[in-house]
């Protein structure tokens, strides 16, 4: 037992001598290699056991060791050196001492966490909803509520009609439930390219590799829409012709006639201005004027209102946000004879109709849809609101009306003008578009210019009285 218990002691001692040893080299290291450290760190041995950084940290300015995660050997002062190296860079880069000891942690520790990034469709649906409800109106910028029915009823249409289709929402996105819910519509459909790209945000949302994955997935799939509804026109001729068949029918009861004449001031209205119903419902000066930064626009029953614009509010009396926002729209004509063939200087007011829009779906679509409805039982040639835009559009060009004001005038750029307003399917309406239009007036001096070629001395007192009633001269 003697030699067995000498034994366990030298092996004990042995050890010893070898720990002795090896802090003696790390120490004589250590002094050899701080004459490369940088400014303001330095090396701390530890328990003979440890070696450690030391430097100010950031946030307390207090100098204090911290672990580097290196051996305690000769090979280790050279590997804490490097890094003291890195850590002195990093102090002077990261704004925050959670970015440094961020950095820290994943640089000078080495600490690789596996962190658990997986999130369940409804994780992600909350977060989409919230994201939307914290963003603004693409087109007026006004900030999003929960407690506006216009912004509540398009996040439903956007996004959660979508979310939906989905049956198990603590579910982990896979592609699986991708592909079910695609199968839901037909491929080139607006409604399969909507969901299409609705799942691709979900994707984006998911964890990393799942994230990829499923995006790849979608990258094989084309979602161009190609199938679309058929787009109705009508032209000026044909809309007087059924006003004035419209106008003549009759039915039993006052609350009919002024029901028909509401709705045919509306429709007269959203021909001259290009509008939507519920802009027309918005507008601001129908029986008396408005002011803003000192400039007033006349009321549109003022019989001394030459100019006829038209203001339209951001929102309906009974709370629906217009599509568009606040703007101001010009009509396609001011001629009085057009204007009291469509009796548009009597108005109608809809602040009464607050009381009749009450649910959500009432608010945001009832008004549209009740004119739309009416439209229907009257045997309009066209109940689709945008076959309005489309004439509107098509009599201001017709006017000489330049097609930036138009497009402005329209709410929208003079790009969408083109390709949704100015592009008309059917033959008749192309060639009435292509010829029935007046020429936009030369400017002045291009005007004398060619009246002066022409022979006509353009001094003469008649001539200069001509050109100052048509130019607007002093």
């Amino acid at each position: 037992m003697s030699n067995k218990a000498e034994a366990s002691n030298s092996g004990s001692y042995k050890g010893y001598e070898a720990v002795l040893k090896n802090a003696k080299d790390v120490k004589d290291t250590v002094d050899e290699v701080k004459a490369t450290m940088p400014k303001g760190i330095s090396f701390k041995i530890q328990d003979n056991k440890y070696l450690m950084l030391q430097f100010k940290y950031p946030g307390t300015g207090k100098r204090l060791p911290k672990s580097c995660n290196v051996p305690f050997a000769p090979e280790g002062v050279y590997q804490a050196r490097d890094k003291a190296w890195k850590v002195k860079e990093a102090l002077s880069k990261f704004k925050t001492t959670s970015e440094f000891w961020g950095w820290y942690d994943q640089e000078i520790l080495e600490v690789n966490e596996i962190v658990n990034d997986l999130k369940t469709y409804r994780e992600i649906f909350q977060e989409i909803e919230d994201e939307y409800f914290n963003g603004v109106h693409k087109n007026t910028g006004e900030k999003r509520s929960r407690d506006n029915p216009s912004f509540t009823k398009s996040y439903k249409v956007t996004y959660l009609i979508y979310f939906n289709k989905f049956p198990n929402w603590d579910k982990c996105p896979n592609w699986k439930d991708f592909n079910a819910v695609l199968s839901n519509w037909n491929k080139g459909t607006k409604s399969f390219r909507n969901a299409y790209f609705v799942l691709k945000k979900i994707a984006t949302y998911s964890s990393k590799s799942t994230a990829m994955m499923l995006l790849e997935k979608l990258s094989e799939i084309d979602p161009k829409q190609t199938e679309f509804t058929e787009k109705q026109y009508i032209l000026w001729d044909d809309f007087t012709k059924w006003r004035e068949s419209a106008k003549r029918a009759t039915k039993e009861g006052s609350c009919y006639e002024q029901t028909k004449k509401r709705w045919l001031w509306v429709t007269g209205m959203i021909a001259m201005y290009g509008l939507r119903p519920t802009e027309i419902a918005a507008s601001l000066n129908l029986d008396k004027p408005y002011t803003k930064d000192g400039v007033t626009i006349p009321a549109i029953n003022d019989p001394n209102n030459e100019l006829k614009l038209l203001v339209t509010g951001s929102h309906t009396p009974w709370g629906a946000t217009t599509k568009t926002g606040f703007r101001i729209s010009l009509p396609f004509t001011t001629d009085k004879g057009i204007w009291n063939v469509l009796e548009l200087t009597n108005v109608f007011c809809f602040d009464e109709d607050k009381d009749r829009y009450l649910s959500e779906d009432a608010i945001t679509s009832g008004f549209n849809r009740s004119h739309r409805q009416w439209m229907t039982s009257n045997n309009s040639p066209v109940t689709q609101m945008y076959a309005f835009r489309r004439l509107n559009s098509w009599l201001k060009h017709k006017y000489g009306i330049p097609e930036t004001v138009v497009a402005a005038s329209l709410g929208h750029s003079v790009d969408v003008n083109r390709k949704h307003y100015m592009s008309w399917s059917d033959f008749r309406s192309t060639v009435d578009m292509l010829t029935g239009f007046t020429k936009e007036p030369l400017g002045y001096k291009t005007a004398t210019e060619q009246l002066t070629a022409l022979g006509i001395d353009v001094n003469d007192p008649s001539a200069k009285l001509i050109l100052r009633v048509i130019y607007q001269l002093e």
